[in-house]
């Protein structure tokens, strides 16, 4: 293919920060800017009279060429998710949005596409494995006293599924009655802006047998200081077979 002089509009998508391709319709690439070669590590010269899944990984080009066809033959715009693999071996994950161009006249005539990486996500595979590994329970309420979310460790500390845990803090379920109605009046102080820190209860699980614990809580605030809810965090107490006396009694011991 004889080298040509890139118009003005191909420069400037050169510069542009997302991969983009043009493919008549046949899915053949025309041309592709910089970007593109950049994220699939094909060059232009090299992608240029092939087919744009050239540049994606070899396991995914037969069945994004398949789902590409079928969509563009219904005249829809197509959008997949694909992944790109680099001469070393690491794989990237983009977004591939693809368009059909059209005359003056309403015929397809082309198609054009813009790739767009997508941010790393093994730092949220990370977090979803510290938080679903984590041995304190931590829940998170909104301000109207909605469950927004509960770790998996409530399950494991009560016996009681997620959604039992807007129970557990407002009707004081699974907690012992001598310590019910103590942790019920610190956990909806939290909704007023008080929070607190070392408290001790005991969870009656659902088995019957009783854990103790400690408990901590804090109002939840957004970057202007606004309170948005509240966050409670309970943790076994390994070893503790009782709680120590509050109140008058501890006073008088």
């Amino acid at each position: 293919m004889s080298a040509r002089r890139p118009s003005r509009p191909e420069r400037l998508l050169d510069l542009a920060p997302v991969g983009v391709h043009h493919a008549d319709v046949t899915g053949v690439c025309l041309w592709v800017n910089e970007r593109w070669s950049a994220l699939t590590g094909v060059a232009p010269a090299d992608a240029c009279g092939r087919l744009w899944v050239h540049g994606l990984h070899p396991e995914d080009r037969d069945a994004v060429l398949a789902q590409w066809l079928e969509t563009v033959a219904r005249g829809l715009e197509f959008v997949c998710d694909v992944r790109l693999a680099e001469p070393g071996g690491r794989v990237r994950e983009a977004t591939l949005r693809s368009a059909p161009v059209v005359d003056e006249r309403g015929a397809v005539t082309g198609h054009v596409a813009a790739l767009t990486e997508l941010p790393d996500r093994r730092h949220d595979t990370l977090r979803r494995l510290i938080v679903e590994n984590l041995t304190d329970v931590v829940l998170f309420f909104d301000m109207r006293r909605e469950l927004l979310y509960a770790t998996p460790s409530f399950e494991a500390l009560t016996g009681l599924r997620a959604e039992h845990a807007t129970s557990h803090v407002h009707e004081g379920l699974c907690v012992h009655p001598d310590d019910a109605g103590w942790m019920r009046s610190l956990w909806a102080g939290l909704w007023d802006g008080e929070g607190y820190a070392g408290a001790e209860f005991r969870v009656v699980a659902d088995d019957g047998i009783e854990r103790c614990c400690t408990s901590a809580g804090a109002p939840v605030r957004d970057d202007q200081g606004r309170q948005v809810g509240v966050q409670i965090r309970h943790a076994a107490v390994t070893g503790r077979r009782a709680i120590a006396p509050r109140g008058a009694d501890a006073d008088a011991a």
